[in-house]
């Protein structure tokens, strides 16, 4: 079964470490896909655009709707 997570958070919204420091320690646990959803923004995008060595990226945004 793949290691998958679609569930990071960077300082960008709420989370305590830079985008490129919450990918590099998900790179640890070498996942085949994972995805950096910081709350209503996409700050965090641009500052790291290649995935982890033999991992999928996705760019993913957790959007509040009322």
């Amino acid at each position: 079964m793949a290691n998958i997570d679609l569930h990071f958070h960077s300082r960008t919204s709420d989370g305590a470490l830079t985008p490129t420091e919450v990918i590099d320690r998900a790179a640890a646990r070498a996942p085949a896909l994972l995805a950096l959803t910081d709350h209503d923004c996409t700050g965090g995008w641009p500052r790291r655009p290649r995935p982890p060595r033999g991992a999928a990226y996705l760019f993913s945004t957790a959007w509040k709707c009322r």
